[in-house]
């Protein structure tokens, strides 16, 4: 049961934003009357990602001190209750801070869940778990963002209700969730004793921060793209961005096949590199259709970026300071995500933002399949 609650608390991060996403036109639309309105609704999205970034390395050493399940219980809790502040705020600016405490609590359940999952699995059995977890995340991306994108066709607030659904979550972690740590292993006792390189672990969080700002590409732009070329509904672009998560579940389940042939760096070049063929097909598209193709590779390497990210990260560190490496880890996710937008800002004119993003991608995934030859 441990595992099944583990997967099902790990849908909920990957949510925490993008189930939104469909309705940031109709947000823009309704403080129109405000300087920056189009800004303002992309905030929505993108700042509980800050949040999470700044608050992550301060939830990990709170683990490593506190344990990893009143942690996860916090989050759950608070992530209930500002995830719904959407329903009755009328502040844009409320509405922001609700956003924020929104955030923190993501920075509880993300890395309290990946460290439980650390230490009470080790070996293929982590590998394996890990995999499923971005399994998990993508589909519940996929339902959430999907049934997020038709509510927003009823109003704007209705996409928020979605968040009631932590409360489920809360209550099976308080009832099956165990209160100590796995007895030790022997690959627990080997974990102990690993000295881990600064220069690796710095190249993982690069990496790690590099991905997610490409990836969420989608999220943040997706909807303008399609509305301005295609004039779709709130539904509709929900579904696509579903599609996204969707095959982001399959690239989640391959990984741990891929890993039986392939280092850590060479597949998160991969990634890069899917996701950059992506993207190129996006900015070409001329129907609904090509647009479906297209986000079938983003889908993929996108699946492949979280399980090799953490997986990564764990192989390289100590497990009694697990909290705080996955903490920075989780820092330099949501840093991605947060200047996801920001980026769209430099993309040269006339080029077509996704046709940058696949650019520095392939830029991206040279760059790591180059350092890890030199590296041997």
């Amino acid at each position: 049961m441990i595992k099944i609650v583990l997967l099902l608390v790990s849908m909920l991060p990957v949510m925490a934003g993008a189930i939104i996403a469909a309705s940031l036109p109709l947000i823009a639309q309704q403080f129109a009357a405000l300087p920056n309105a189009l800004t303002l609704a992309r905030l929505m999205l993108t700042l509980p990602a800050l949040f999470v970034a700044f608050s992550g390395p301060v939830v990990g050493v709170l683990i490593d001190r506190l344990g990893s399940r009143p942690v996860l219980l916090f989050g759950l809790l608070v992530f209930t209750l500002a995830g719904t502040s959407g329903l009755w705020l009328s502040d844009p600016y409320l509405l922001l801070g609700g956003r924020g405490l929104l955030g923190i609590a993501v920075a509880c359940i993300i890395t309290a869940s990946t460290v439980m999952i650390g230490d009470h699995f080790t070996g293929a059995a982590r590998n394996s778990l890990m995999g499923l977890r971005g399994a998990f995340m993508a589909l519940g991306g996929f339902l959430f963002v999907s049934v997020g994108g038709a509510l927003s066709d009823f109003h704007w607030r209705a996409p928020f209700a979605v968040y009631v659904i932590a409360v489920l979550f809360l209550a099976l972690s308080w009832a099956f969730l165990p209160t100590k740590v796995a007895l030790e292993t022997s690959e627990h006792k080997e974990e102990e004793a690993i000295n881990p390189k600064s220069s690796l672990v710095n190249l993982i969080l690069v990496a790690s921060f590099f991905g997610m700002m490409m990836f969420y590409l989608v999220p943040v732009e997706l909807p303008f793209f399609l509305r301005s070329r295609f004039g779709l509904s709130g539904t509709v672009i929900g579904l696509a961005i579903g599609v996204t998560t969707l095959f982001g579940a399959l690239g989640s389940l391959l990984h741990k096949k891929l890993l039986k042939r392939l280092d850590f760096s060479t597949i998160q070049s991969l990634s890069f590199l899917l996701t950059a063929l992506g993207y190129w097909g996006l900015q070409a598209s001329t129907s609904k259709l090509m647009v479906v193709f297209a986000l079938i590779p983003a889908g993929l390497g996108s699946g492949l970026m979280m399980p090799n990210f953490t997986l990564w990260i764990m192989t390289v560190t100590p497990a009694k300071l697990r909290g705080r490496y996955l903490g920075r880890l989780t820092f330099a996710i949501f840093m991605g995500q947060f200047a996801a937008p920001f980026l769209l800002i430099y993309s040269p004119e006339g080029w077509g933002h996704y046709s940058f993003a696949a650019v520095l991608l392939l830029v991206g995934s040279c760059c790591l399949f180059g350092l890890n030859r030199l590296s041997r």
